[in-house]
């Protein structure tokens, strides 16, 4: 057997068990927590308790839990375009409880299957901080390639921030 290519990505184990179910109303406590976190504060644009309460609702947004055998979630994320007819589904939010242990890789895996397998997107698509260099990694790791730089396009604090937008197609998707 052959050594892999020096850029292929780290084959990572899959717990099989993991599972991607839809969040509820009665998630976002845990949700609020995880994005209150002040380590994430500067990779994620915060909301509300009133704001999820009605996206959580929301048919155009889907909000979805990664939930380990134990049946803790280990991350969420939230989706949106889903009843545009562009088929284009936009990962708003991805947000991993404890990062760095391979799970955002695995919970963007199942997602991955659940926007193109089930929902049929023909594009999947999201936004990240330039300077997130884990979470490009990732992305690029499932096959999500750089598309281009809105710049300025997000108001954080008192300073807007480049956002490097990244995607994948749905005849890219069935390659990895």
């Amino acid at each position: 057997m052959s050594d892999p290519a020096p850029d292929a990505p780290p084959l990572l184990p899959l717990p099989l068990s993991m599972a991607l179910r839809r969040a509820e109303p009665a998630d976002l406590p845990w949700i609020l927590h995880q994005e209150g976190r002040p380590e994430f504060a500067a990779g994620i644009v915060r909301w509300s308790p009133e704001t999820h309460q009605l996206k959580v609702r929301d048919p155009d947004v889907a909000y979805h839990l990664a939930v380990e055998p134990s049946g803790q979630p280990a991350g969420y994320a939230i989706l949106t375009g889903l009843t545009l007819p562009h088929r284009a589904i936009y990962l708003q939010r991805i947000v991993i409880a404890a990062p760095g242990q391979g799970r955002g890789r695995i919970f963007l895996r199942l997602l991955c299957e659940e926007v193109f397998s089930r929902l049929h997107a023909h594009r999947f698509w999201l936004h990240v901080f330039p300077g997130n260099d884990r979470a490009m990694a990732v992305y690029r790791s499932l096959g999500f390639q750089v598309e281009g730089v809105m710049r300025e396009a997000v108001l954080q604090g008192e300073r807007y921030q480049d956002g490097v937008v990244m995607a994948m197609l749905d005849r890219e998707f069935s390659c990895i």
